[in-house]
């Protein structure tokens, strides 16, 4: 592995690049000292600091105040398939009565 990889490699999701920038930094000073780096920003980075009193008050009003809302409603979709079949099922009906119309009212073939 290169140095210049070394940072990507570092922050990657891949395993076997990960493992690959650690041997790497074992044998690399500058690499190492990058590692550490990293390291001490993401815990930097990763500390959450205290909420103050009444921003804790707001969010707490905030969420006992808050009304779940329906998402996922059914009621809709059961409501649109009914609608749909209906309709399905009239043309059906209405296609069936225009074909016997159709068929009673034609001329039969002369046969010779």
């Amino acid at each position: 592995m290169k140095c210049e990889d070394f940072l990507a490699a570092v922050e990657s999701k891949n395993l076997w690049r990960r493992w690959r920038a650690r041997a790497h930094a074992a044998n690399c000073q500058n690499c190492a000292e990058v590692s550490k780096m990293v390291g001490e920003l993401h815990r930097e980075l990763s500390q959450v600091e205290p909420i103050s009193r009444a921003r804790r008050q707001t969010w707490i009003q905030t969420a006992e105040n808050a009304v779940p809302a329906r998402a996922l409603s059914l009621r809709p979709r059961r409501q649109y398939r009914y609608v749909a079949s209906v309709g399905g099922a009239a043309a059906l009906v209405l296609v069936t009565i225009g074909l016997l119309i159709w068929n009673t009212t034609r001329k039969p073939a002369v046969s010779p």
